[in-house]
């Protein structure tokens, strides 16, 4: 379990450590502007609550903060390069 959980939190170094490095940046930062925007812009907030429910997702409006905090802070977390791969998974999942 612990070998499993040092897997999640290693960051890739070596000889592609930039193009990877610029990557999870852009993607990070991508992430987390899309969050930014669903948790602050009234606009925005209520298309996601409107996805979400059209959607037929259990408790639209819980799950629509939820994500949008999932992916502003996965974004800043990934953008930083702490925990790259969980905050990934969890972008995936998205």
């Amino acid at each position: 379990m612990l070998q499993l959980a040092a897997y999640f939190l290693k960051t890739p170094t070596g000889p592609f450590f930039i193009p990877l490095a610029v990557s999870r940046i852009a993607y990070g930062l991508f992430f987390a502007a899309s969050g930014f925007n669903k948790i602050f812009v009234e606009k925005n907030s209520a298309a996601m609550l409107n996805t979400i429910t059209e959607a037929g997702i259990p408790f639209p409006g819980v799950m629509a903060i939820f994500v949008s905090y999932c992916e502003f802070l996965s974004g800043l977390l990934l953008a930083a390069g702490l925990s790259a791969r969980l905050c990934s998974a969890v972008l995936l999942t998205i």
